[in-house]
């Protein structure tokens, strides 16, 4: 049985990561379409107002959907059911917004002692201080 301690062994966890990124990067586009499906949902968006448009109308969608449920629910729960629709509403809106600017970080290296796991770590802080990787 092979043991896979990636905490003692980051090289082995960066390969890892790299090699998932890559495999599903691979089969990312072999997404074939379904009988049915119309073709623009195969269509990527190319610039930030596509982008962003795309992200409104799955916000509004997603919203519908729940306030459909929020219907199904008792009385009782459903004004907080339809309150915690809107506030993803909202934070789904807000998210729509913010992809109206660019999304990358800049990372210099420092000195020869920056390795790829500090160069992440450095990244993924960054991130976190913009907000970028915050979850509802």
């Amino acid at each position: 049985m092979c043991n896979f301690d990636l905490l003692r062994h980051p090289r082995r966890a960066i390969f890892v990561a790299v090699s998932l990124s890559v495999f599903a990067g691979w089969t990312g586009g072999a997404a074939a379409a379904e009988a049915g499906d119309p073709p623009r949902w195969y269509k990527p968006d190319v610039t930030q107002e596509e982008r962003v448009a795309t992200s409104r109308k799955e916000a509004f969608a997603a919203y519908k959907e729940a306030l459909q449920e929020c219907a199904r629910l008792d009385r009782n729960e459903r004004g907080t059911c339809i309150a915690e629709a809107k506030a993803t509403l909202q934070h789904d809106l807000e998210y729509a917004q913010r992809r109206r600017a660019p999304q990358t970080v800049g990372l210099r290296v420092r000195s020869e002692e920056d390795t790829p796991a500090s160069l992440v770590r450095r990244h993924l802080a960054l991130m976190l201080d913009e907000g970028a990787c915050a979850t509802r």
